[in-house]
């Protein structure tokens, strides 16, 4: 067997490339959720990422050097482990309002939300809408400054 054929062996059991995006930033956001996946970083941290298209976005610009724009896809990242308990129970909430406003499902079981949170293109909540508002605001216990992020349902229009 030649080197490209063992090449294209270990190509083929490979998952393709994803496109690297912007991270969302603060403003109003109309998304459209293209893929959810969950993986572990090589230091170990399982990091839950959510690609967004934006059909309609105003105002922010906290994290990019120019507002975001119509069409363009960003993602947003949530940590599962390796951080401090509350923002696991943070994020958590979050995916569960996240299921909940998508795909209706009040209390998720494991494979439900495995389901939603895993699986790229092919996550449950991959094709769904979501209103995403990001606020800056001033931590009370750190002083410093942070996005809030906010999460209604919305559809396509």
């Amino acid at each position: 067997m030649s080197k490209w054929a063992k090449r294209a062996e270990t190509m083929a059991e490979l998952a393709e490339a994803r496109p690297d995006r912007r991270y969302l930033s603060d403003g109003t956001h109309h998304c459209l959720i293209q893929a959810v996946e969950t993986k572990e970083t090589q230091e170990g941290q399982e990091l839950c990422i959510f690609e967004l298209k934006l059909l309609a976005t105003h105002g922010g610009v906290y994290l990019a050097d120019e507002p975001h724009t119509r069409g363009e896809e960003v993602k947003q990242i949530f940590a599962l482990t390796g951080v401090p308990k509350w923002r696991i129970e943070t994020n958590l909430r979050t995916f569960k309002q996240i299921i909940r406003l998508t795909l209706g499902i009040k209390d998720a079981n494991g494979d439900q939300l495995e389901g939603a949170l895993d699986g790229q293109e092919e996550s449950a909540l991959a094709g769904k809408y979501l209103k995403v508002i990001g606020r800056r605001e001033n931590s009370k216990t750190t002083d410093k400054v942070f996005t809030k992020f906010s999460y209604y349902a919305c559809s396509e229009e």
